[in-house]
């Protein structure tokens, strides 16, 4: 946990959970206080598998943080939720949320634009789901949201993405060098279906950053500092959360 000096320097905070089968007040009152006893309290959360009862109860109890889900309409058990921090962001006004439904399998892609409210930055988030059911699923479902973030030249996507994207975008896994105590995001560490993917800052002198349409001053790049995992002390469901922080770095 970063102390109130570090804050000083502009970041980004995401916190990302799949909380499934996580029904119980006691459960639920523990990822509230993780929120909430943070320094600063993460800038974005994105949350799996959540109910409507779950939603429902978060969102009473988080009043410093705005909602972002479409599960609940669609008329679906679980989905995922983006939170925001209002505190530090504000949802854009020329990028609102939206989401993609997947021409197969299960799942969607939520995301929208947050603005910074210091630095006045804008960047996208994203939340996804990877039907892992056969590989020409997870492979189509990989190549719709690569669609969608075609056109970005910022964005952290989080989520159930396990091997999705492997090798191609660039994974906050690898940039610290997966360590073994961040080797699974499951208690049985069997698995680790959660990742955080992300577009590092470009070195501005780079081919890539010419061809990457970056002259718009209101965007920013993010640069990695570190990746933990967050519910090792107090478990708060069946899987482990992952916390990554990105220095903000103004183009």
């Amino acid at each position: 946990m970063e102390n109130k000096k570090t804050r000083l320097i502009p970041y980004i905070k995401t916190l990302c959970i799949n909380i499934e089968d996580l029904s119980a007040r006691d459960k639920l009152n523990v990822l509230i206080s993780t929120i909430k006893n943070d320094v600063s309290g993460p800038d974005v959360v994105c949350l799996t598998e959540v109910s409507e009862s779950a939603f429902k109860y978060l969102s009473a109890s988080l009043d410093d943080y705005v909602f972002f889900q479409v599960f609940i309409s669609e008329e679906e058990e679980t989905g995922s939720v983006i939170l925001c921090n209002k505190k530090t962001f504000a949802i854009s006004e020329t990028e609102p949320p939206y989401y993609f439904d997947y021409d197969q399998g299960k799942g969607r892609i939520m995301g929208t634009g947050i603005v910074h409210q210091t630095t006045g930055l804008t960047f996208n988030i994203l939340t996804a789901d990877i039907d892992h059911a056969t590989d020409d699923v997870r492979d189509r479902q990989f190549a719709t949201l690569a669609k969608v973030i075609k056109n970005m030249d910022n964005y952290v996507i989080m989520g159930d993405l396990g091997k999705a994207g492997e090798g191609v975008l660039k994974d906050a896994w690898i940039t610290v060098g997966c360590p073994t105590r961040l080797a699974s995001t499951t208690v049985n560490m069997q698995e680790r279906l959660t990742r955080i993917l992300y577009a590092p800052n470009l070195n501005s002198n780079s081919n890539a950053n010419a061809n990457a349409n970056l002259s718009n001053a209101r965007k920013g790049g993010l640069n990695l500092k570190s990746l933990s995992l967050v519910g090792t002390k107090h478990q708060i469901g069946t899987h482990y959360g992952l916390e990554a922080l990105f220095q903000i770095v103004k183009k």
